[in-house]
């Protein structure tokens, strides 16, 4: 059981939104399983270490923090307007040396713009980044959407898309039967 010093280092007793790393992004109890079930459905849909993956709105790494070490050097991108929530991701959950030795190339942009990377990548991940955003960052979210959509498919992502699409099928009959992975979409 967890100790009432580890609970608010983590911030268990914050609200989602307030201004701690893991707050931040949503609810502090469950910054590692919203992590963990994004690592673990796009290593379902075919994620190997080999693979490019492109996290928009990446925030304090709850997924991050997961992919990096999975993927081979150079493997992650992020985007994430807020700065401050990447460096205390990497100092609480990563640290600095696996940083180093995997380099993952992060920008920090409000618009959610990652044309610079110039990378294909195999997989685009963008979960509750409209939840998130503020009322300045919707306005520009459609592009990001013409983004993603030019990125996927222009830069060959297309090949995995059936595969992708049955392998979501599946797990989408499964959350019908399974109430706990229901739960989570």
């Amino acid at each position: 059981m967890m100790d009432d010093k580890m609970k608010e280092k983590l911030g268990y007793n914050l609200k989602p939104g307030d201004k701690h790393y893991r707050a931040f992004v949503g609810p502090s109890n469950r910054f590692d399983v919203i992590g963990a079930m994004k690592f673990n459905l796009l290593t379902f849909l075919g994620l190997r270490e080999h693979h490019f993956l492109l996290d928009i709105g990446c925030g304090s790494l709850p997924a991050g923090r997961l992919f990096i070490p999975y993927l081979l050097p150079g493997g992650y991108f992020g985007v994430e307007p807020e700065r401050w929530l990447v460096e205390e991701g990497i100092e609480n959950e990563l640290g600095k040396d696996l940083i180093t030795i995997k380099n993952p190339q992060i920008v920090y942009n409000s618009e959610f713009n990652f044309k610079n990377f110039k990378t294909q990548f195999d997989f685009v991940i963008a979960q509750s980044i409209f939840s998130h955003a503020s009322s300045e960052q919707k306005g520009v979210m459609a592009a990001t959407v013409d983004q993603i959509a030019e990125v996927i498919f222009k830069q060959g992502a297309k090949r995995s898309y059936k595969w992708s699409l049955e392998k979501a099928h599946k797990l989408k009959e499964a959350a019908e039967r399974d109430p706990f992975i229901r739960n989570f979409f």
